[in-house]
């Protein structure tokens, strides 16, 4: 199922699923978290996480050019749910008659 079909449900459980993943990413820098095992692998993901939504934003700004709200909100959305906040914008602006 592609991410335009999911329910509004289903992409809020994916963005709760996505801020737990940045919070243990976040963690694995601070004691006592950066000691454990898991910190390699947290850092790593952090790593990734900002690398992909840095490239999904480059592509994904003209989306968030035409919507009515800030730039500016929409790059801290971005970095934080990627794809996620690009499939709920694109959802408003198709609903709003404005494109995507």
């Amino acid at each position: 199922m592609a991410l335009e079909d999911q329910t509004p449900t289903q992409l809020k459980v994916a963005k709760f699923v996505v801020v737990a993943t940045w919070i243990f990413a976040a963690a694995s820098f601070f004691p006592p978290f950066s000691d454990s095992g898991a910190a390699p692998l947290g850092r790593a993901l952090f790593g990734i996480l900002a690398a992909a939504h840095v490239v999904e934003l480059a592509l994904f700004g003209n989306t968030y050019r035409q919507s009515d709200k800030g730039l500016a909100g929409h790059i801290v959305q971005h970095m934080i749910f990627g794809v996620l906040h690009h499939t709920q914008v694109k959802r408003e602006l198709e609903s709003s008659g404005s494109g995507g």
